[in-house]
């Protein structure tokens, strides 16, 4: 290192022990406070720092915590806007992650606020896994494999989507395939074979593997021919369009 840069090094550390003093403690114009410096600088604080660090007129602190309490008041702001959103309904926290940039905080500030909300309990990626299946059993059905998929698009991980389906087994998936195709069945028209594949591709459409569509085929369709077509794996086909039942689920934040 060459003496400029250490010099420059010095500098900078001298500069972040200079202290400062506050000057004046305001309300400020958006529900916040306004810290008033000897240096001409301002801050604006949510409410909560002020009375965390006791912030009155004549205190003095060095620029390194100034920097700091604005640090801290980020993080504040960032938890807030977090919790607001957690207050319309559960949210994973890859969804809170992706809400608190979009709306410009830092890596760091998000790390620190979703930590802090695993912590006190807002945030439980496994207790919204194990809702959200329950939910959309209950009021629009899927197959394991669709709710797999959608668990894992909002970035809930691998083992806890498995453990959220651990119930959802073969016979209980079969009973939820015919609970659907009873009621599907009294829409559909045509002739049988092909009333039987947009069954097939509805069921399918909605996540059932291709061994409890076929169950469920030969259970309404017992002239089922023994040369059916193969039955793709689910997601292969698109789903057939059903007014209403489309709607997707989301936890409350109170389920």
């Amino acid at each position: 290192m060459d003496g400029g840069t250490l010099d420059d090094a010095r500098t900078g550390e001298v500069g972040r022990d200079r202290t400062v003093r506050v000057v004046a403690v305001e309300a400020g114009r958006r529900g916040g406070v306004e810290v008033f410096w000897d240096d001409g600088m301002r801050t604006e604080l949510p409410e909560e720092v002020v009375v965390r660090r006791s912030l009155v007129p004549g205190q003095e602190l060095s620029l390194a915590d100034r920097e700091a309490l604005r640090e801290e008041a980020e993080v504040a702001r960032a938890k807030e806007q977090a919790i607001s959103l957690l207050a319309r309904r559960m949210r994973t926290e890859a969804e809170v992650r992706r809400a608190l940039r979009a709306k410009g905080y830092s890596s760091e500030v998000v790390r620190t606020v979703v930590r802090e909300l695993r912590r006190q309990g807002y945030l439980d990626d496994r207790r919204y896994a194990e809702t959200y299946v329950e939910l959309r059993t209950a009021s629009s059905p899927r197959g394991r494999w669709a709710l797999f998929a959608e668990l894992r698009k909002k970035g809930v991980d691998r083992e806890i989507a498995d453990d959220a389906l651990r119930h959802l087994d073969p016979e209980e998936e079969y009973r939820l395939a015919r609970s659907l195709a009873e009621r599907r069945l009294t829409r559909l028209k045509g002739e049988e074979e092909e009333r039987r594949m947009r069954l097939a591709r509805f069921l399918l459409g909605r996540g059932f593997s291709a061994s409890v569509v076929l169950r469920v085929l030969e259970e309404y369709f017992p002239s089922l021919p023994e040369d059916l077509p193969f039955l793709p794996d689910p997601g292969e086909v698109g789903e057939e369009e059903g007014p209403g039942e489309d709607e997707e689920d989301e936890p409350s934040a109170h389920p």
